[in-house]
């Protein structure tokens, strides 16, 4: 009966046994309307690794168990996999990602033989899709689809790590019990409807807290006292802290001694206090997003100063209100904080802020940098003296001493964006260089947030800003929404002798009277590419082509070459033309 039964399934499936009787060989992939044959004997062309495509889709810090070893059995599993196996292996994991897998077609493909292993990587891929997926690993469960992917399912603790309800205590008690004495990865977002039911899953999680590693929460209005939450000494083996929306960290969190393996805190709109425990913690990330500080600028240095060890730091309007402004010079560093191991600083704030803690920092030469500085409310402080502080805070403490004695460091790309074309603007300065190996990318961005300063004025800070050293080796440049005005485009270019390449982008007036500003210096002769991209160009465009063909050298300068792409389009003679790549 068995057999019989094997034989019409494989027959259903477009399955055939070979001529000596062994396993049945696939013929057919089975999914939706598609049929393709495919023949174990054929030669077929190398094919892209599923083992590589199922590590690019998963997460292994959401399901610490299913870590190397396991990775390694799939790798070595796909090695003796037939053309047909991985034909229908492939088409499994594509219907799981996208969501569109049934109990059917997961009965169906057990019965084919797909290996059980291969079936929980793609379980776990499914699961750490966007949105809730606490109830997946029951539905695979309770549905029975199959008996060996149940009990594959079922003896894998690490399925049951990642727990994101509460409310339900029912999934919440399945949870701890699977997941055993494996860690536990704790996403919640608490449903402000359920506060009883979150309170009692909490309570079933509670005697399992000494397991968490991981806590993210989010959630603005649910209302429940996180002391007793956060209060506990139990959260021995945690690791990651994620809060956001009103939560309080004060002296006595944790118990009054943060947990000893506590090395990334991220807080987002929350409170902290200068005695908070986490700062008492052996920290490697820090990030503080939009917080309401109970301390000023120079003790918030002091508490850094207890961080040695952090290799990334993000302050995000963290003054927020500028409630507790500097009450001293701002560029005098007076309380030098060194961070000898940091690779990513975020700073983003009021103007006073920003500078005081840059100016105070020490910071290694291969970390990246991104400064947000807002100019607002500077009505009493002059051009020349903001200018100066940017000077000193970014020429002097973070450019030059980055690219001081190091050629590969010198920053070789640089962007500048604006976000309108009138005031209110932002304008954003990037730049990128290589550091050691050529693979290795450090950057650095400035964006100035001048809502209530007069254009000129900004743009007299840009002229500034373009004297820097840091952009005599730049080579490719691009302007986004970068404004005409009778200097801007002149200084630019003047600033960047060394530029080879231009890309500019939506760009809605008369392009080729913008670069005719190019001087007649080094820049013109080494200029080799014009790209443009989302322009708009008018009838001037063959006075534009002539000044292009214009700058081309009889004595054996390199031709220029002009791309035109994205959504642009050329008007002449009152007709669209089709946009075109000119080789002149």
């Amino acid at each position: 009966m068995e057999t019989q039964r094997g034989t019409s399934l494989s027959q259903k499936c477009g399955f055939r046994a070979d001529s000596r009787g062994a396993r049945a060989l696939p013929l057919a992939a089975v999914w939706g309307r598609s049929h393709r044959v495919v023949h174990p004997d054929d030669h077929h062309p190398p094919r892209p690794s599923l083992y590589y495509r199922l590590s690019s889709q998963l997460d292994a810090d959401l399901f610490p168990c299913l870590a190397a070893r396991s990775r390694e059995r799939l790798k070595a599993q796909e090695a003796s996999w037939t053309a047909g196996e991985f034909l229908l292996s492939s088409s499994l994991l594509t219907v799981y990602l996208t969501g569109r897998l049934t109990p059917v077609k997961t009965a169906v493909a057990c019965a084919l033989g797909i290996p059980e292993l291969l079936m929980l990587f793609i379980l776990e891929a499914h699961r750490s899709q966007v949105g809730s997926r606490e109830g997946v690993p029951v539905a695979f469960t309770l549905q029975a689809v199959c008996r060996s992917f149940r009990a594959a399912v079922l003896a894998t603790p690490g399925v049951w790590t990642r727990i994101t309800n509460l409310s339900n205590t029912r999934l919440t008690k399945l949870y701890v019990t699977r997941s055993r004495q494996h860690p536990l990865v704790l996403a919640l977002r608490p449903d402000p409807m359920r506060t009883i039911a979150w309170r009692q899953g909490f309570e079933i999680l509670r005697p399992h807290l000494r397991r968490a590693i991981v806590i993210d929460i989010d959630c603005e209005t649910f209302l429940i006292d996180w002391r007793a939450v956060f209060g506990s000494p139990q959260w021995a083996a945690l690791t990651d802290i994620t809060l956001s929306n009103n939560y309080s960290l004060g002296s006595d969190a944790f118990g009054g001694r943060a947990p000893p393996s506590l090395r990334a805190v991220s807080l987002t709109r929350c409170r902290i206090d200068r005695n908070s425990s986490v700062f008492h913690a052996r920290l490697t990330e820090l990030v503080l997003d939009r917080c309401h500080f109970k301390f000023d600028a120079a003790a918030l240095l002091e508490i850094l100063r207890g961080l040695p060890l952090l290799t990334m730091l993000a302050l995000k309007s963290t003054w927020h209100h500028r409630g507790h402004p500097v009450d001293t010079d701002i560029l005098r560093s007076n309380a030098v904080t060194p961070l000898v191991h940091l690779q990513s600083l975020q700073l983003g704030g009021p103007f006073e802020q920003v500078i005081y803690t840059i100016v105070n920092l020490r910071i290694p030469e291969a970390c990246a940098v991104y400064v947000e500085i807002e100019l607002a409310g500077l009505e009493a402080r002059s051009t020349d003296v903001v200018c100066a502080a940017l000077d000193v805070a970014i020429h002097s403490h973070i450019l030059k001493a980055s690219t001081s004695g190091n050629v590969k460091g010198t920053f070789k790309e640089c962007e500048l964006v604006f976000d309108s074309y009138r005031p209110p603007h932002e304008m954003s300065i990037s730049l990128r260089r290589l550091n050691g190996a050529e693979s290795e990318q450090r950057s650095f961005r400035l964006t100035l947030s001048a809502w209530d300063r007069e254009w000129s004025e900004s743009t007299d800070i840009l002229e500034r800003v373009l004297m820097w050293d840091s952009f005599r080796e730049v080579e490719f440049f691009r302007g986004d929404r970068v404004p005409r005005t009778s200097r801007v485009w002149a200084n630019i270019l003047r600033s960047l002798p060394s530029l080879g390449r231009l890309r500019v982008d939506h760009v809605a007036f008369d392009l080729d009277a913008v670069l005719s500003e190019i001087p007649d210096t080094d820049c013109a002769s080494r200029l080799t590419t014009v790209i443009l991209g989302d322009v708009h160009l008018d009838e001037e465009y063959p006075a534009f082509l002539e000044w292009i063909s214009r700058q081309r050298s009889d004595a054996g300068l390199p031709g220029k070459n002009l791309l035109i792409q994205g959504d642009s389009t050329v008007y002449g003679r009152g007709i669209v033309e089709p946009c075109a790549l000119c080789l002149l």
